[in-house]
């Protein structure tokens, strides 16, 4: 290569250390780093922390870890892989440093360590690599230690359960009431037939105690989360109650009201590409008195609104968006029946199309430092009220100018504090139908059977209404 050549590609080069050399850098870093191996590190952490929960015997939430990498890929109810690229976009990662409960795993016992969760990320930071199938119990090179170790682990666990723990020192007081039972035996030396006695009457008494607490334990913990359980679906109809309910974020970026898709939430091969299709398109913004759309830095000198819209989309049934359904249709800032509360009732802008509502929320030279934040709920005032999807709002005024900090967002209230309802059937889960992001339309011939349609389903408690 002579010097002309040289310089060339040296001039060709160039760009790419001077624009590059965080990457560069990154991956001289990762490439220094030990591989994290699968058998001797994940391993025994997946078993001490995650098999009690996400394995053959009990599979919470349809995941386990006993089944090989793809088995975690497909996600369980979630159906998307947990794992991710690396760590900061994988969900496993999020919930093993998450301080939130319920959301933190492992959902019962002690958090994961600074040293285990440093761990953690390193192997996903490796694309997460992974060995032949978890066998719980069954590992041919675990040593009596590290069997000990692991049974240990393993009993810390479990005696957060009550009815377990209970169990356990039931066990181990009559256990120490047997040996004592026995040198008792051995220095008096009663009869046969006395110590026959003895033993019968105190094995019954152990297994009756033994059935009680056990029952009794499942019992309480079964009527615990019956009341969880009640107490969310109570929240979720919207009757009398004034604990707000907080919608999931959409994930979008942060923005001043904006567009949302609402989707089928069907999949059928009969309808329109498979199911996924658009039914409706919803318009979110924050507006003044004159019914100007605002977005951050615009001047205000009066009254704020919350204006929403829906657009039904094209080619959908037509029954879904009749005057009767869309007349049950209220925007509030309560999900009580309060007569105080404030709603706005949708208005149709175009015959079988769209639909406004407008909520006012305050003046903002009265707001305390010229702030206010707050949620209103879409509801549907049938048979059995409820809302179907919250709005956020926290709007700040600067200088007459709307604040950058101001957002408002929606989203859907299907999800119950973090539990996503999983439907059954031909249904999907339920955050997979409400997007920030298009949604395709219905294009051509459309399926009119109403069953498919979900026409009786959605229409039974309008019509009773």
């Amino acid at each position: 290569m002579n010097g002309s050549s040289f310089l060339k590609w040296a001039f060709l080069l160039l760009p790419m250390f001077v624009c590059c050399p965080d990457v560069v850098l990154a991956q001289g870093e990762q490439g220094n780093l030990p591989l994290v191996s699968f058998e001797k590190e994940i391993l025994p952490l997946l078993e001490q922390h995650c098999l009690r929960c996400h394995s053959a015997a009990l599979a919470e939430g349809d995941l386990r870890f006993d089944s090989g990498r793809a088995a975690v890929v497909r996600g369980g109810q979630t159906g998307s892989d947990i794992l991710g690229s690396r760590s900061a976009d994988s969900e496993l990662f999020r919930r093993i440093t998450s301080t939130k409960p319920g959301y933190r795993m492992p959902e019962k016992g002690d958090a994961l360590s600074a040293a285990e969760i440093d761990l953690v990320r390193r192997w996903l930071d490796q694309a997460a690599p992974w060995g032949l199938a978890v066998k719980r119990n069954q590992r041919q090179s675990e040593t009596v230690t590290e069997k000990a170790g692991r049974f240990l682990a393993d009993l810390t666990t479990r005696m957060q359960d009550v009815s377990f723990r209970n169990l356990f020192w039931l066990c181990a007081g009559f256990i120490a009431l047997a040996l004592w039972s026995v040198v008792r035996a051995v220095r008096r030396m009663p009869s046969e037939k006395a110590r026959w006695k003895n033993w019968i009457i105190g094995t019954l008494v152990f297994m009756l105690l033994a059935t009680w607490i056990y029952y009794d334990g499942k019992a309480r913990r079964a009527a615990a989360e019956v009341d969880e359980v009640r107490a969310e679906l109570f929240k979720f109809t919207g009757l009398p109650s004034d604990d707000p309910l907080q919608p999931p974020y959409p994930l979008h970026p942060k923005r001043l009201g904006g567009i949302y898709f609402r989707g089928n939430d069907e999949r059928n091969e009969a309808l329109f590409n498979g199911g996924f299709y658009r039914t409706a398109k919803m318009e979110l913004w924050l507006a003044d008195e004159d019914g100007r759309r605002l977005a951050w830095g615009d001047a205000v000198s009066g009254p704020l609104f919350v204006e929403f819209e829906i657009h039904r989309a094209a080619n959908t049934t037509g029954e879904l968006f009749s005057d009767r359904v869309m007349s049950l249709i209220e925007l509030t800032d309560s999900v009580s029946s309060r007569a105080d509360r404030t709603v706005a009732k949708m208005e149709c802008v175009t015959p079988d199309q769209v639909w406004k509502a407008r909520l006012p929320i305050g003046q903002p030279e009265t707001w305390p430092d010229r702030k206010k934040d707050g949620k209103l709920f879409l509801m549907q005032q049938t048979s059995k009220p409820k809302p179907h999807y919250g709005i956020v709002f926290e709007v700040s005024v600067a200088r007459g100018k709307i604040d950058g900090a101001s957002q408002l967002w929606m989203g859907s209230l299907y999800d119950l504090n973090g539990r996503v309802l999983v439907p059954r059937g031909e249904k999907i889960l339920l955050d997979h139908w409400l997007d920030w992001r298009p949604i395709p339309e219905i294009e051509g011939a459309h399926t009119k059977d109403p069953e498919l349609l979900g026409v009786p389903e959605h229409l039974g408690d309008s019509q009773q209404q």
